[in-house]
């Protein structure tokens, strides 16, 4: 049988439900029309996207009570042992097979919700103490866990930071010692890392520019960025270099500046 063949009328009935957040239960008043046993359906409603839906629902008629426990999309063209099949069998036994299952997950520290507390009022009462500190370490431990997974992310993630940022300085420190000792510098991306997935690339040349407190304009760092393949440097001096399509006229004495600065700051002792 099909959920748009049942044949029950609705009635109002009392259940437990959320406020908004999700997070407080508050009971409330529904039209409810019994399904099978315990099993109840609400009207049918759409969601935001125009999808029509309806909730479920479990009612203990004998406690005049009931709890929401979910809802389901297109409900007319659901079975309904298949929508039976979905529900926690427990839920369905009734009031006291859910305290049993509700007790057995206390015992494994499993999730408790202030639903199922606020339904446990009207079966035992006793218990709810219990329930509500169950649901208190659950929480605590998870937040101890998602506190650990985050640390281990943080660690990972610095170490690799780490690991690149310092590859990174490798390269700088190889270009200027063949800046120092002459031969050919490629200007090769190097990548500085903020965080995994933080990080900012530069053409070799135009981050040994800032870092040496040369300032080149704008379009010569375009130019630097597009065309410049590498150049060759002998006694401090660039004696040629290499670029695709047009050649920039104002680069080589940009690039003399460059190397005037880093060969004066190595003759003075100073580190970059």
């Amino acid at each position: 049988m099909k959920l748009s063949e049942l044949q029950a009328p609705f009635s109002r009935h009392k259940i437990i439900s959320y406020a908004r957040g999700h997070i407080t239960a508050v009971e409330k008043n529904k039209d409810l029309q019994q399904v099978r046993g315990n099993l109840y359906k609400g009207k049918n409603d759409g969601d935001h996207n125009g999808q029509v839906t309806c909730r479920l629902y479990v009612f203990y008629e004998d406690l005049s009570i009931g709890m929401d426990i979910g809802s389901i999309y297109y409900p007319d063209e659901k079975n309904v042992d298949e929508i039976i099949s979905r529900v926690y069998p427990a839920l369905l036994e009734g009031p006291r097979a859910f305290i049993e299952a509700l007790d057995q997950a206390v015992a494994a520290e499993q999730r408790v919700t202030n639903a199922e507390i606020a339904l446990a009022r009207y079966i035992a009462p006793d218990k709810v103490p219990t329930y509500i500190a169950a649901r208190q370490r659950h929480i605590d431990l998870s937040e101890e866990r998602r506190a650990a997974e985050r640390a281990k992310r943080d660690a990972e993630d610095a170490a690799y930071c780490e690991k690149h940022n310092a590859e990174t300085q490798s390269t700088i420190d190889a270009a200027l010692a063949t800046i120092r000792s002459g031969g050919t510098l490629k200007n090769d991306d190097i990548t500085f890392y903020h965080s995994r997935y933080d990080c900012r690339a530069y053409r070799i040349i135009n981050h040994l520019a800032r870092q040496y407190g040369v300032e080149f304009p704008l379009k010569v760092q375009g130019w630097i960025n597009k065309r410049l393949l590498q150049v060759t440097v002998h006694n401090g001096k660039m004696t040629q270099y290499r670029y695709t399509g047009g050649k920039s006229n104002t680069f080589m004495d940009y690039m003399d500046q460059l190397l005037a600065a880093i060969c004066q700051r190595e003759s003075n002792g100073g580190a970059a």
